[in-house]
């Protein structure tokens, strides 16, 4: 995986935009969330937009001793909120995520909805 810090192709430039004016503290698993650094805590509610939207899988991985979560689509790694975490990264125990589990707990699907209702492409 290439860790520059987000990674952000060309066709997904709308989504990242749209996405980065629809976060907010209620889409952000952080309680600390703030307006400085918008990605913090928003990286599995994005994975899971841009794979509503693009298909592809979601990715997880322990990343500088946090969950994170990005998408691959097409072979190719889309990831919005990478700049969350200070470099030299960090990363282990990559996995691939069934969206329909992460989005069987409620508080994900709660934020989820919230960001998804908000975001306009």
């Amino acid at each position: 995986m290439n860790y520059a810090l987000n990674i952000v192709p060309e066709d997904f430039q709308d989504i990242a935009r749209a996405a980065k004016r629809a976060w907010g503290s209620d889409t952000s698993e952080n309680a600390s969330w703030t307006s400085e650094q918008p990605e913090s805590g928003q990286a599995l509610v994005t994975a899971l937009l841009v794979q509503d939207g693009y298909g592809g899988v979601v990715k997880e991985a322990i990343v500088n001793g946090a969950s994170h979560y990005w998408n691959e689509v097409d072979g190719v790694t889309v990831d919005l909120t990478r700049s969350q975490f200070p470099k030299p990264l960090f990363v282990e125990d990559e996995t691939e995520c069934a969206p329909e589990s992460l989005l069987a707990r409620p508080a994900v699907a709660e934020r989820y909805a919230s960001l998804k209702n908000r975001v306009i492409i």
